[in-house]
């Protein structure tokens, strides 16, 4: 009887009107996450915005920083239409517009762009975990507008030779199968076959996000107040180095073209548009993004020393973002993410 009536519940309940969707876990998780990202993308575009000449560049943020409202705002709908209070995150407290230029034109296009294809994957797992039809619209638009935004970016970083893309190498004339189990390599004696195209796609996509990364990572370094946040971006920058240079030299091996090469700079600016808490935070969800990007590249990569260098990479940051997350607590800036219900506190 009982599972009767739970039946009948479920199929008078379609999941997809709004009003009558509960949100589960997945979507509170992701939407608290979204916006996180997405109100401190809206005070870095301000900065962004505000201080960039290049009419083309300065259009393409405007946008990115239209789109980020429009998503604050969106989420703040659904946030009140399921009676979840609004996340502290990031806001006006957090920025300075009236703040000295950081980088170049061309960084600010090109650190957008990663940022858009970091969420892209974010979005695109929301999209797949969510159940509610304006949670589920909500995030298939985010990653509709964010693949539209990729796209004017890279045309744009194309037209301004300023793109970081993957070397080009000989189109095969012929279909190959692997012949012995040499393919992988050994860690003692060296892999002698070339570096394949998927495995290349990999160490491109981690060196681009390393490089923008650690030029964001100096910039704050020069402009936090905190001595230690100061010592903590420093650390991240000299890990960066090392595996920086690790994954050129793979390049190195094969005679292939570094993407070190393309012309982003740092400003002398000492005088910060950002607040420390937002800078940290920034930071921390930076190092969270590559080693998720260590952690897709392994599964995709058979060389034996590609592997062996990623997961030392990981262990590494992951290190790294455990002295982040100390750090953050200290300074009581770290915002605690939903979670279940402590049953054993009610109990007691």
């Amino acid at each position: 009887m009982e599972q009767q009536v739970n039946r009948a519940q479920s199929e008078q309940m379609p999941l997809g009107i709004p009003s009558l969707a509960l949100p589960n876990s997945s979507e509170i998780g992701h939407l608290w996450t979204s916006y996180q990202a997405e109100t401190i993308s809206v005070c870095m575009l301000k900065q962004y915005v505000q201080e960039t000449g290049d009419p083309d560049i300065r259009a393409l943020l405007q946008q990115a920083l239209d789109l980020s409202s429009q998503r604050v705002h969106a989420m703040e709908t659904i946030f009140n239409a399921i009676h979840h209070p609004i996340p502290s995150a990031f806001g006006e407290q957090d920025v300075n517009v009236s703040s000295e230029n950081l980088f170049n034109d061309e960084f600010k296009l090109a650190y957008t762009r990663l940022m858009h294809k970091l969420v892209l994957i974010n979005y695109s797992q929301s999209f797949t975990l969510s159940v509610r039809l304006d949670i589920r619209n909500y995030f298939k638009e985010c990653i509709d507008t964010s693949q539209e935004l990729i796209e004017k970016a890279t045309d744009l970083l194309i037209t301004k030779k300023a793109l970081i893309h993957s070397p080009y190498i000989e189109i095969p004339k012929s279909i190959k199968f692997v012949e012995n189990t040499d393919y992988a390599g050994s860690l003692l004696w060296g892999n002698t076959r070339p570096i394949n195209a998927i495995e290349l796609s990999h160490v491109i996509s981690l060196l681009e996000a390393k490089i923008l990364i650690r030029l964001q990572t100096i910039a704050f370094s020069q402009i936090v107040s905190s001595n230690t946040v100061r010592d903590h971006f420093k650390k991240s920058i000299l890990i960066s180095d090392k595996q920086i240079a690790k994954l050129e030299s793979f390049l190195d091996n094969q005679h292939l073209p570094k993407p070190s090469a393309i012309d982003y700079h740092v400003t002398d600016s000492v005088k910060s548009p950002y607040s420390d808490r937002l800078m940290m935070s920034h930071a921390t969800a930076s190092i969270a993004y590559i080693i998720a990007g260590y952690g897709i590249a392994i599964p995709n990569s058979p060389n034996v020393k590609l592997v062996a260098a990623y997961r030392s990479f990981a262990t590494e940051l992951i290190d790294l973002s455990k002295d982040a997350a100390k750090l953050m607590i200290e300074n009581k800036w770290l915002e605690k993410i939903p979670e279940t219900t402590d049953r054993k506190e009610l109990l007691h």
